[in-house]
């Protein structure tokens, strides 16, 4: 029997049918696209009701929260 060209050996030749490769996903992975796309989602629905004139006493984040409340279904 001869040694095998380059060194490589019989164990060498023949690889495994396929190797699990295993990954996973931080939670801000599949928070933050969804968290986005909720307030994209809330933008566009509060876009029929938007009066530039109008607004609202306090905060600007109070403000949003009001917007934001008032543009949720139900």
């Amino acid at each position: 029997m001869t040694a095998p060209a380059h060194g490589m050996t019989d164990g060498s030749r023949t690889r495994p049918a396929a190797r699990a490769v295993q990954t996973r996903l931080p939670w801000w992975g599949a928070v933050l696209p969804a968290l986005g796309f909720a307030l994209l989602l809330v933008l566009l629905l509060g876009a029929g009701r938007a009066d530039a004139a109008e607004q609202t006493a306090g905060s600007p984040l109070v403000s949003f929260l009001v917007h934001l409340w008032s543009s949720l279904p139900g």
